[in-house]
């Protein structure tokens, strides 16, 4: 009895202590996986728990009687025990106490979880989107980009990607970290892969464009130089060696780009000779035949041997006037120009063996370059009288008539028939022979023999009619052989296949320039206007009017804008305009001025022809007319010295186009604006700079926005125009 106070008093302070070490513990634990002691959850879960506990405690344990309740209570029986907490009892709750403890810490612990785990999930969503904007944005992100462009910002996208990374972890609790960094890890190794593999596709895109563009120029400068062909195969080689390094070629497919590429190049050149001489084109491919494919021998072969035929025939048909005389050939064509149309003939100049073969005589006109049989297999009895009085008229003194054909020589006056006697002359022919021969005067001398000066005058002027008329003819057949070819390749035919006679009567720099604009239109390529060409004809327009007019525009449809040609073509037939008339001085005023502004800003105003900088002093020629021409047509006057020192100021305004990322950044002059070549996608968040002022890239999208508003293209020269208005 005398130790059971002191024995309750113990277990008391045992099981208080438990309570408070479980409580500190639950406390630090809690703080620890937060990371602070600035935890408010922490201190009221802690203090909710301390009442709680107490409390149980308190209710638990027995109460003990004090001195005042023992001296009014009988002392019990010595053999009834006085209540108290056994040890057991006193171990009981402290272990429930204990596992009230390891409940709150678990309870703690989901709870830390929970809010770590909804951290970075909103982290990693933020992480997400700036990824995708940096890779996927309509309005720039890398894997929208192409070529040259992606290569060029791979390292700033992927430095963007590391300061994404870098930054995903600030601010975050040390779980919310724990959580994130797996996931972020891979998010970026996905990011980077993603870069990588575009870059390395854009950048065989891109090398394979520059090489492709460059055996391309190499083959048009073949083309257009054939003494150049041997260097621009070697220069196409090396280019094609070099696409085989980048892309893995094995040798059998380097061997046969190569084989392709140069049998190309004579493929084409074969084709251009054949446009006006099929049988030297087939002596060409005879020579190159060994650089070629088999498959491109063959084609050409089977394409060129029926025109071979034909040039032969042609050429046959031809030489039947080589080695007529002279009198033969004026009555001749005195005979065709007086009944209006050309006559077939069959035979003319024959040697003494051909003559002998064909059974001619002889002492035959043939053999000495006089005669001309003449097939009328078509004609009518009075057409061919007609025709028999037309060459007496025109000179011929020889005739003989057959079944279809008649013969006119400028030997004696003679006529026979099918048997080669006079006997045998139908009387048709015997009657259309009376009319008298003599020597035909020339027209001309006939007008002047004319005593009377109105009717010398009319003479004249009917003679100069008719010529005219017959000039008339020969221009329409022209014009009627390039429209022939211009709808030709407008239906997406060859111009090849046009009739030898159309492509003869065009001639082989027409031809040239047809086959020049139907390659561009197959490929889908605009034709841009060659500079040197436009100033060669503008100055032809005002330097020697009347030759511009009757000068054949063909040769240069492939060096003209489709504008540009239709605007020449007009002027040939149009009455002077003031609009489009540019007289030498006025081209010379605006070109001294131009030269003064040019050197000023650092460009050579004499260039050695056929150099970059004679491509840019053309250029501004050309411009320079042009706007010249506008001016006129707005304000009905030339333009002042004034008016042109400040339009070629605005011309060589310094312009800088800076796309987002590295060496993306163009420097130029305005005028050279629109050769850049540079599309809407290029232009896309571009920042310019015109003179001394910057338009951000947020001007230059609503700039775009209103040229696509009006219809208009997106490049570089219209957005300069309505910023700046440096081209107008």
């Amino acid at each position: 009895m005398d130790n059971h106070p002191l024995d309750q008093r113990k277990l008391f302070l045992v099981a208080l202590g438990r309570l408070v070490v479980g409580l500190a513990l639950i406390a630090g634990l809690l703080f620890l996986c937060a990371g602070t002691t600035d935890y408010l959850q922490t201190w009221l879960y802690t203090g909710v728990l301390l009442v709680l506990l107490s409390t149980s405690f308190n209710w638990l344990m027995a109460t003990l009687p004090t001195v005042a309740d023992m001296g009014r209570r009988p002392i019990p029986a010595p053999q009834r025990a006085i209540a108290q907490v056994s040890p057991r009892a006193a171990s009981a709750v402290a272990d429930a106490v204990s596992a009230l403890g390891d409940e709150a810490s678990r309870v703690g612990f989901e709870m830390i979880d929970r809010e770590a785990t909804a951290e970075a999930k909103d982290r990693d969503a933020l992480v997400s989107d700036q990824i995708r904007g940096l890779l996927y944005d309509p309005q720039g992100g890398f894997m929208n980009l192409e070529g040259g462009t992606a290569v060029q910002r791979r390292q700033a996208v992927v430095g963007q990607l590391e300061g994404i990374k870098s930054k995903a972890m600030e601010g975050l609790s040390r779980p919310a970290q724990k959580k994130l960094q797996d996931v972020l890890d891979r998010r970026i190794e996905s990011a980077m892969l993603s870069v990588d593999t575009h870059s390395a596709s854009a950048r065989k895109t891109w090398v394979a464009g520059a090489s492709a563009a460059r055996i391309e120029s190499a083959y048009q400068d073949s083309l257009a130089d054939p003494a150049s062909t041997a260097a621009n195969i070697g220069l196409i080689t090396g280019e094609l060696r070099g696409r085989a390094v980048d892309e893995g070629w094995a040798p059998e497919k380097l061997d046969l780009e190569v084989q392709k590429a140069t049998s190309k190049v004579y493929n084409d050149q074969t084709i251009r000779i054949a446009s006006t001489d099929p049988v030297a084109a087939m002596q060409y491919l005879r020579q190159n035949q060994d650089n070629m494919l088999p498959a491109d021998v063959v084609n050409l072969e089977a394409k060129l041997q029926p025109a071979v035929k034909e040039f032969i025939g042609w050429q046959k048909g031809r030489e039947l006037f080589a080695n007529v005389s002279a009198p033969a050939m004026a009555s001749f064509k005195a005979l065709e120009d007086a009944i209006g149309y050309p006559l077939k003939v069959n035979s003319a100049f024959r040697d003494a063996a051909h003559n002998e073969a064909v059974g001619g005589a002889k002492g035959s006109q043939h053999v000495h370059g006089n005669a001309f049989d003449v097939d009328v297999s078509g004609m009518s009895v009075e057409q061919r009288q007609d025709l028999i009085r037309q060459a007496r008229a025109a000179g011929f003194s020889g005739i003989g008539v057959y079944d279809n054909a008649l013969h006119f020589d400028v030997g004696g006056d003679r006529a026979w028939g099918a048997d080669y006697h006079r006997g045998s002359l139908p009387e048709w022919a015997a009657e259309a022979v009376t009319s008298p021969i003599g020597e035909r005067p020339s027209m001309w001398d006939t007008v002047m023999a004319e005593e009377d000066p109105a009717i010398r005058k009319s003479m004249a002027d009917a003679i100069t009619l008719e010529q005219s008329i017959a000039d008339g003819e020969r221009k329409a057949e022209l014009a009627g052989a390039r429209d022939a070819a211009f709808q030709m390749i407008e239906a997406g035919g060859d111009v090849m296949k046009l009739p030898l006679e159309q492509r003869q009567m065009l001639g082989e720099d027409a031809m040239s320039g047809l086959l020049t604009y139907q390659a561009k239109r197959f490929a889908g390529e605009p034709v841009e206007t060659d500079p040197q060409t436009y100033l060669t004809l503008r100055q032809l327009q005002a330097n020697d009017p009347e030759r511009f007019r009757n000068t054949d525009l063909t040769p240069y449809v492939g060096s003209l804008s489709e504008t540009d040609w239709k605007k020449f073509v007009d002027a040939q037939t149009a009455s002077p305009d003031p609009a489009t008339k540019v007289t030498a001085a006025a081209a010379s005023t605006m070109m001294e001025t131009a030269k003064r502004q040019m050197v000023a800003a650092g460009i050579d105003s004499s260039p050695k022809e056929g150099t970059t900088a004679a491509k840019k002093v053309a250029t501004i020629q050309m411009q320079l007319l042009q706007w010249q021409d506008t001016y006129i047509k707005e304000n009905g006057e030339a333009p002042s010295q004034l008016d042109i020192d400040r339009r070629v100021a605005k011309m060589l305004t310094p312009v800088t186009i800076n796309p987002p990322g590295p060496m993306n950044e163009k420097d130029v002059m305005a005028f050279e604006l629109g050769g850049l070549g540079l599309d809407e996608s290029a232009l896309g968040n571009a920042d310019i700079i015109v003179g001394d002022v910057t338009y951000p890239a947020a001007r230059v999208d609503e700039a775009a926005a209103a040229l696509r508003d009006a219809g208009l293209p997106v490049t570089a020269e219209n957005l300069v125009t309505i910023l700046g208005m440096v081209v107008q």
